[in-house]
């Protein structure tokens, strides 16, 4: 749940599709060797601006 609320949000912020949301979704998650669901929550808190 968490993960396609980020997607959304980070999509919205940036004029971008979802799939587009998702990479950088991953790709920030990876970055920081936390669990995807754990950088979604920071996405939705606004505590992470992707």
């Amino acid at each position: 749940m968490f993960i396609e609320q980020a997607k959304g949000v980070i999509a919205e912020r940036n004029g971008i599709n979802m799939d587009e949301a998702f990479r950088r979704l991953r790709q920030h998650a990876r970055s920081r060797q936390e669990p995807m669901h754990t950088s979604a929550a920071n996405v939705i808190s606004s505590r992470v601006m992707l």
